[in-house]
């Protein structure tokens, strides 16, 4: 059986191209361990939930590290970066200030334009 699995695994042109590689690219950085509430958060998204009457279908998260207190601001799913960005003042910036550490979640659009509002690009 293991031989048919390889066998098959080799012919297979997209288990041959999406293959893991073995070799390390960088050494992990570990994460800034806050002294106190706010000064450091992770933000996100989500979505797929269900639309409100106001047309909201999605969910802008923020959350301290410190803590674990979450700031949940809804939105809908064609926010922009810009938007998002106004969205995190009106609704933590206006609380809490602006942390010294900030994780945001991979979309680029958002946090280009986070830095750029942040004074941080």
């Amino acid at each position: 059986m293991q031989e048919k699995v390889s066998s098959f695994i080799r012919g297979c042109m997209i288990c041959c191209t999406n293959k893991s590689s073995n070799r390390k690219h960088s050494l992990y950085h570990p994460l800034h361990v806050p002294t106190c509430p706010w000064e450091s958060i992770s933000m996100g998204f989500m979505g797929g939930l269900l639309i409100t009457r106001k047309g909201h279908d999605y969910m802008s998260m923020v959350v301290d590290m410190f803590n674990k207190m979450c700031v949940l601001m809804p939105c809908k799913n064609t926010i922009s970066g810009k938007e998002a960005t106004n969205l995190f003042f009106r609704q933590v910036w206006v609380h809490f200030w602006i942390p010294m550490n900030i994780i945001p979640d991979n979309d680029m659009n958002f946090s280009m334009h986070f830095g750029i509002y942040c004074g941080r690009i």
